[in-house]
C-alpha cells in the first residue's frame, strides 16, 4: 500500500510538472513575438477593416485588378544590424503612413491616429538609430586618427634612435680614425710626435697667455697677429725635414749673357795681356740657381671674417694640419656659420706628394651641431692650399 501510494505521488508530481513546464515555455505560434511580427500581424487586420485587400479572381475572366503595392516582411529572430534596423523602422512608417492616409479616406478616425502615432515612433527610432550611426562613425575616425599618430609617433622614435645611432657610429668611427692616424704619425717618428705635441701644448700656453693678459677679443688678435704659429711650425718643418742640396751646376742660360758682355771687353784690351786674365776668370764663374723651398703642410690657418661669439670656432673656418717625415699628412678643419648657422668638424687624412702644391686630404665628420652639421656630409673630399681657403668651402 506505500508502495503504491508513493508511485501515485510520484506520477502526480510529474504531471504536475509537465503541465507546467508547457505553460510556462513559449511555443512557436505564441504571442511572444517581436515588434516588427506584432506590426506585421496589425497592419494585416488594419488592411481586412479598411477593405484594402480585393476577392480573388478566377482566371479567365478577363478582369484586371488595380495595382495594390503590398510591403512584404521577412522575420528574423538574430539581431539585426542598425543599418537594416534604420531601413525597417523607415519602411514601416512609410507603411503606417500609407494606412493612415487610407483610414482618413474610409473615415476611420481611430486607425487613423493610431498609424500616425506609429509612424512617428518609427520615424523617432530611425533618427535615434541615425545618430548612433553618426556617433559611431564619428568615434571609429577618432580612433583612426589616434592609430594614425601613434603609428607616426612611433616611426618618429624609431628615426630619432636611428639618428641617435648613426652619428654615435660616425663619431666612433672619426675616434677610431683619430686614433689610428695619431699611431701612425708615432710610428713613423716617434721623436717628432712627442715634439709637436710639446709644441702644441707650448702655443696654446702662449695664446692662453695673450687671452689672459690683453683679453678674447684683443688677445686672439695679437696672437694672429705676431703669427707665432706659423713661425713655430716652419721652425719644426726645418728641424725634421730633410734639407734639400743646392745644385753648383752652372747653366746655360746664365753664362751665355756673360760672354756676350764681356766680348766686347776682350777686344778692347788686347794690347795688354793682364788686362784679359781677370775677364778670363770672370767667364768661369759659376752662378748657382735658387731652389724654392719645399711646402710642408704643417700649420693653422682660418679665414680673415672672425666669429667673437665663439671661443671653440673663432672663425668661419679654420685648418691644421701636421706632415710627418714619410709625408703623411694628419688634422682637422673646422666650418662654423656665423651667426646662428650651426658648425661641422672634421678629421683629415692623407698624403703629401712631393713637390705638389695642393693636397688631397680625406674628411670624416667629427661633430658639428645645427643646420650647417645636418646639412653636412659624412665624408667629404678636400683640397687645401696653403693659407689658401679649402675646398669645398661650407661656410665661405
Amino acid at each position: 500500500m506505500n508502495k503504491q501510494s508513493k508511485i501515485i505521488s510520484l506520477t502526480i508530481v510529474l504531471v504536475i510538472f509537465l503541465t507546467v513546464l508547457a505553460c510556462g515555455l513559449p511555443s512557436a505560434n505564441s504571442s511572444a513575438s517581436t515588434s516588427f511580427d506584432n506590426a506585421h500581424l496589425m497592419m494585416i487586420s488594419s488592411r481586412g477593416l479598411l477593405d484594402l485587400y480585393t476577392p480573388i479572381v478566377p482566371e479567365g475572366s478577363g478582369q484586371v485588378l488595380p495595382s495594390i503595392r503590398l510591403i512584404t516582411y521577412e522575420t528574423s529572430m538574430q539581431l539585426l544590424s542598425t543599418l537594416e534596423e534604420m531601413n525597417q523602422q523607415k519602411a514601416l512608417a512609410a507603411e503606417y503612413q500609407r494606412l493612415a492616409a487610407a483610414a482618413e479616406r474610409s473615415g476611420h478616425q481611430v486607425l487613423q491616429e493610431t498609424f500616425n502615432r506609429k509612424a512617428q515612433a518609427c520615424l523617432e527610432r530611425a533618427q535615434q538609430l541615425e545618430q548612433k550611426r553618426a556617433d559611431w562613425r564619428r568615434n571609429r575616425r577618432f580612433v583612426v586618427v589616434i592609430r594614425r599618430g601613434a603609428r607616426a609617433f612611433g616611426q618618429a622614435i624609431r628615426e630619432v634612435l636611428n639618428f641617435a645611432a648613426e652619428i654615435a657610429i660616425d663619431r666612433l668611427e672619426s675616434r677610431i680614425e683619430f686614433y689610428v692616424n695619431e699611431i701612425r704619425a708615432f710610428l713613423a717618428n716617434p721623436i717628432r710626435y712627442g715634439f709637436d705635441l710639446a709644441l702644441n701644448r707650448q702655443l696654446d700656453i702662449i695664446k692662453n697667455q695673450f687671452i689672459d693678459r690683453l683679453g678674447p677679443f684683443f688677445g686672439q688678435r695679437a696672437y694672429e697677429l705676431l703669427n707665432i704659429n706659423q713661425e713655430a711650425w716652419n721652425l719644426e718643418g726645418q728641424i725634421f725635414n730633410k734639407p734639400t742640396k743646392a745644385s753648383t751646376k752652372p747653366t746655360e742660360q746664365s753664362t751665355q749673357p756673360t760672354l756676350q758682355s764681356i766680348q766686347p771687353t776682350t777686344q778692347s784690351i788686347q794690347p795688354t795681356k793682364q788686362s784679359v786674365q781677370p775677364t778670363k776668370q770672370s767667364i768661369t764663374t759659376t752662378v748657382p740657381t735658387i731652389t724654392p723651398t719645399p711646402i710642408i703642410f704643417t700649420g693653422s690657418w682660418h679665414s680673415q671674417t672672425a666669429c667673437p661669439d665663439n671661443e671653440e670656432e673663432p672663425y668661419r673656418w679654420g685648418i691644421s694640419l701636421t706632415e710627418a717625415q714619410d709625408g703623411s699628412v694628419t688634422g682637422t678643419i673646422y666650418f662654423h656659420g656665423c651667426p646662428g648657422g650651426g658648425a661641422v668638424n672634421y678629421s683629415l687624412s692623407g698624403v703629401h706628394v712631393p713637390g705638389e702644391v695642393t693636397l688631397t686630404l680625406q674628411g670624416i665628420r667629427t661633430g658639428g651641431r645645427y643646420i650647417l652639421y645636418a646639412s653636412s656630409p659624412t665624408t667629404q673630399e678636400f683640397i687645401i692650399r696653403f693659407n689658401e681657403p679649402p675646398e669645398p668651402n661650407f661656410a665661405p
